[in-house]
């Protein structure tokens, strides 16, 4: 279970939580603004690095969800996936962007939870 470090699987796929912290929340906020002209060259480099990315609308919880998948399969993170939500889409958009290129580095995708257990 991700809870417990390991990712949650389904479809064949492991989903892999990746929250934002406190102080990533607020340089979110000043990159979304600064990125937001690069929007669709991101999202292309996203894309084109062996990524499938997915737009869906959560009825249940009222808001947006962007999945970003590794489809790659000589990348570490190949078949995981990790979301984004938002009441915006575009906001939703930015937040996986965020994670892919700020957090993860375009690197191997860690949860909080993977981090406690290394070591």
């Amino acid at each position: 279970m991700a809870g417990r470090g390991k990712p949650q699987q389904s479809f064949g796929v492991d989903f892999v939580t990746m929250e934002l912290s406190e102080k990533q929340e607020k340089e979110f906020t000043t990159w979304s603004k600064e990125q937001l002209p690069r929007l669709g060259e991101l999202t292309q480099e996203l894309v084109s690095s062996g990524h499938k990315l997915g737009v869906s609308w959560d009825g249940d919880n009222e808001c947006f969800i962007v999945s970003v998948t590794c489809k790659d399969k000589d990348q570490d993170n190949y078949n995981l996936c990790y979301t984004s939500r938002s009441d915006e889409w575009v906001e939703a958009l930015q937040l996986a962007l965020y994670k892919w290129d700020v957090v993860s580095q375009r690197s191997t995708w860690r949860t909080k939870a993977q981090r406690k257990n290394w070591g």
